[in-house]
C-alpha cells in the first residue's frame, strides 16, 4: 500500500499485477501484489492446524531502528472514543490516560490502539496517529488505560469522529528475530537490514546485497539470449565488469556481482569506462561514478517478448568508439544520428506524432534517435514501468547496427575490418526513477526524459542522464538461435531496507511509511473430514529407515543399548498396523486410536505404541518379545473404511552388544 524495500526478501510480483502496470496510463500499479512467499515481508503459519483466515495489515509508524510495526486486522475494530480523562503524573512525567468508548471492542491488556482524531487533548509524544499500550483496564467494560508523555488539556470531540482502532501485536523494527503471534498462528521475521544492501562495507554483508538473479525462456529449447561474458584482464574490453578492491576496481570488494546471469549483466555503476566497447559514458569523467549510487540499484524485471503491445519505446545511443565512421559522425553516447522507427522498423511511416495513433507513429517523441526494445522492465519494490535504451556501434554494418533494431549478432570477437564486434553493442540499459527534478529520468514515459536530457549533446546532459541507470548487459545472440525466438524473463534481486514511499497518484494513509496488506484464504486454512484426501494419504505410509541396516536415528541405545526400533510414518489416527513375515506368519499387531485432531498441542509419547503423533514405533520384537530375524517383512495397514496400504521392509539385525553382565 506505502513503503517502499523487501527487508533482504525475495520478491515476485503476480501475473495480474505485472498486466495492471503494462495496461496503466500512468505505468504503475499503486498498489502492487506479490506471490505467495515472494512479498516484502516474511510471514508463515508455525501451526497449519489451527490456522485462521483473514485479512491482515501490517504497519510501520516509521523507518528507523527505533520505528516499529504493526499487525491490525485488514477491517479493525473502530470504536468512538465518548472521554478521555487525564490523570497527571508525578516526577516521571508519565501520564495515565482513562479511555472510554461508546462499546467494549473486547479490548484486552497487552493490545495497541491507534488514537485519531482526539481534540483538545495536547502531548509532547503526540496523541493523534500514534499507537500505545494498553496496560490496565478499569471496572467499566467500556474503559482502558494507557500511558503517554505531558498530555495536557481536556478531551473534545472536534470536527470529526475520534476512533479507536484494535492492534494485534506491535513490535520493534530493529530487533531481528521472529515473532509468534499466537491468536492467527502466525509468525513473522520483519526487521530493518542495516549494512545488508549493496554498497554497504559490513563483515556481515557477505553477498554485497544481491539476493539471487536468474533467466527463463518460454521455450527452454530456444535459449537465445547470450551475452559477453566479463573477463579479468586489466584493460581488456571483456572485463567491462570492474567489481573488486584492486586500484581502479570500483567496489564491491568479493566481486559477487561479476557472476550475475553468468556475468553478463551488472550494475551500471560498476561498469567499465576507459577500455574499447566499455559500456559507461566516459566523456563526463569519474564523475559518473559519484553520480551513480548504489542506493539507486533495485529489484527488477526485465522481460525481452515478441508482444509489440509490451515493447518500450525509447531512445537509441551511438555505441561506436570513434565518430568519424558512425552515422553522421555522431559520438560514443550520443542519440543515433538516424530516423527513428516505428515497432515494424519503418521510418516516416506517416502517421502523426501528435494525433490519435501517435504511439504508432515512427516519430513518436522524437523523430531521430528513437526506436522500440522488444520489451519492458519493471522495478518489483515499487510497482512501476521503467524508461530502457539501447545501443547500437553504426560503425560495424555487417553486424545490424544501423537499422535501429534491437537484433545483436552472435559475434563475440571482431568484424570483417578487426573492429571490436560485441555483436552490434545493442547494449541493454535499465533506468530507475531516483529523483524528481528535470534532470532526473521518471518512471515510463516513452523514453521523453532520456530524450530530452540526451538531445542536449553535452556532457552534462549525458551525465544526468546515465546517473540514473542501474542495470546493463552487452547482448550477444547465441549462435543457431535468431533473435526473439522465445520470450525471456531476466529477473534481477538485491536487497533493500525499508523506505518511506507512495506512489505518484497516491493518497498516503500511513505517512508515506511502509503499509502491507496480506490476507490467508479460506483454501490455506485447514479442512476436516475430507474423506478423499485421507484416502489418497495412504499412499505416504513409510518404513523409516528401509531397507534397515543394524541402526537407525530413533534407537535410544545411550540409554539401551539393546533399543532397536524403526518408524512406521503418516499414518492415520484410526487404524490397525499388522506385521507378517513373507509366508503370512503373523508377527506383530497394533491396533491405533488416537485423537485425529492434534491442534491442541497434545504430547508425543516418543517410542511407545500408543503414539498419537503420525507415526509408529516398531521396536523390531514379536508379540512375545523376542527380537525379530533379519529378512523381509510385510507391514499391512487397515484404515478401514479409507482403506489399506501393504509396505514391504527389509532388516538385517545387530548383534547383541553389552558392555558388561
Amino acid at each position: 500500500i506505502e513503503g517502499t524495500g523487501n527487508g533482504g526478501n525475495v520478491l515476485d510480483l503476480t501475473d495480474e499485477t505485472v498486466s495492471e502496470i503494462m495496461n496503466s496510463v500512468n505505468n504503475r500499479s499503486l498498489n502492487p501484489v506479490y506471490q505467495a512467499g515472494r512479498g516484502p515481508i516474511d510471514v508463515t503459519t508455525y501451526d497449519p492446524l489451527r490456522l485462521k483466515g483473514g485479512g491482515f495489515k501490517v504497519m510501520f509508524d516509521g523507518v528507523d531502528n527505533d520505528g516499529y510495526w504493526g499487525l491490525l486486522n485488514q477491517s479493525p475494530t473502530v470504536l468512538t472514543v465518548s472521554n478521555i480523562n487525564i490523570l497527571q503524573g508525578g516526577s516521571d512525567d508519565i501520564d495515565t490516560l482513562i479511555i472510554t468508548t461508546t462499546a467494549s471492542g473486547n479490548i484486552e491488556k497487552g493490545m495497541y490502539v491507534l488514537l485519531d482524531n482526539v481534540g483538545g487533548i495536547t502531548s509532547t509524544s503526540g496523541i493523534n496517529k500514534n499507537f500505545f499500550l494498553v496496560e490496565g483496564l478499569t471496572l467499566n467494560p467500556n474503559e482502558f488505560v494507557v500511558k503517554t508523555v505531558g498530555a495536557t488539556g481536556t478531551y473534545t470531540v472536534g470536527t470529526g469522529t475520534s476512533e479507536i482502532m484494535v492492534d494485534r501485536r506491535f513490535l520493534p523494527l530493529g530487533s531481528k528475530y521472529e515473532q509468534l503471534l499466537e491468536n492467527n498462528k502466525l509468525a513473522f521475521n520483519i526487521s530493518k537490514i542495516t549494512g545488508l544492501e549493496p554498497g554497504d562495507v559490513s563483515d556481515n554483508n557477505e553477498n554485497n546485497g544481491f539476493l539471487e538473479a536468474t533467466k527463463t525462456y518460454t521455450n527452454a529449447s530456444a535459449p537465445w539470449l547470450g551475452g559477453v561474458v566479463d573477463g579479468e584482464t586489466a584493460l581488456s574490453s571483456k572485463n567491462w565488469i570492474l567489481a573488486g578492491a584492486d586500484a581502479g576496481d570500483l567496489g564491491d570488494p568479493d566481486q559477487v556481482y561479476e557472476s550475475v546471469i553468468g556475468g553478463t549483466w551488472a550494475p551500471y555503476k560498476l561498469t567499465a569506462r576507459s577500455a574499447v566497447g566499455s559500456p559507461k559514458l566516459s566523456a563526463a569523467g569519474s564523475a559518473i561514478e559519484g553520480l551513480s549510487r548504489w542506493s539507486f540499484l533495485s529489484s527488477v524485471d526485465v522481460v525481452l517478448t515478441n508482444d509489440k503491445n509490451n515493447w518500450t519505446r525509447c531512445v537509441i545511443v551511438e555505441t561506436g568508439e570513434d565518430s568519424m565512421p558512425n552515422v553522421g559522425g555522431a559520438k560514443k553516447f550520443d542519440k543515433r544520428k538516424d530516423a527513428s522507427v516505428d515497432k515494424n522498423g519503418f521510418a516516416n511511416n506517416g502517421i502523426s506524432p501528435t494525433g490519435p495513433d501517435s504511439i504508432n507513429s515512427s516519430d513518436y517523441i522524437s523523430a531521430t534517435g528513437m526506436g522500440w526494445f522488444p520489451g519492458y522492465a519493471i522495478n518489483v519494490e515499487t510497482g512501476e514501468r521503467l524508461n530502457i535504451v539501447f545501443g547500437e556501434n553504426s560503425a560495424l554494418v555487417g553486424e545490424n547496427s544501423t537499422d535501429m533494431k534491437f537484433n545483436p549478432t552472435s559475434n563475440g570477437g571482431v568484424d570483417a575490418n578487426g573492429r571490436l564486434a560485441y555483436g552490434g553493442m545493442h547494449y541493454i540499459y535499465i533506468f530507475n526513477k531516483n529523483g524528481v527534478t528535470t534532470n532526473d529520468v521518471t518512471i515510463y514515459d516513452g523514453g521523453a526524459r532520456l530524450n530530452t536530457l540526451l538531445s542536449l549533446n553535452s556532457a552534462v546532459g549525458k551525465r544526468n542522464a546515465f546517473k540514473d541507470c542501474i542495470w546493463t548487459s552487452l547482448p550477444l545472440l547465441n549462435a543457431g538461435y535468431s533473435v526473439l525466438e522465445s520470450d525471456v524473463k531476466i529477473r534481477l534481486r538485491v536487497a533493500k531496507d525499508y523506505r518511506t514511499f507512495n506512489s505518484i497518484g497516491a493518497t498516503a494513509v500511513n505517512n508515506s511509511n511502509p503499509l502491507y496488506e496480506f490476507e490467508v484464504s479460506q483454501s490455506e486454512v485447514a479442512s476436516t473430514n475430507q474423506t478423499e484426501a485421507a484416502k489418497s494419504a495412504l499412499d505416504f505410509i513409510r518404513v523409516v529407515p528401509n531397507p534397515y541396516y543394524a541402526y537407525s536415528t530413533y534407537e535410544r541405545t545411550r540409554v539401551d543399548q539393546l533399543d532397536n526400533r524403526v518408524r512406521i510414518t503418516n499414518l492415520p489416527s484410526k487404524c490397525v498396523v499388522t506385521i507378517y513375515t513373507v509366508n503370512g506368519t503373523l508377527i506383530r499387531q497394533f491396533k491405533r486410536d488416537v485423537p485425529s485432531d492434534l491442534s491442541d498441542g497434545l504430547a508425543v509419547f516418543e517410542g511407545q505404541d500408543f503414539n498419537i503423533a503420525t507415526t509408529l514405533d516398531w521396536d523390531l520384537k514379536n508379540t512375545s518379545g523376542i527380537t525379530v530375524a533379519s529378512g523381509v517383512y510385510i507391514i499391512h495397514v487397515n484404515a478401514g473404511s479409507l482403506g489399506e496400504k501393504v509396505v514391504k521392509w527389509f532388516g538385517i539385525m545387530r548383534p547383541i552388544d553389552l558392555d558388561s553382565f
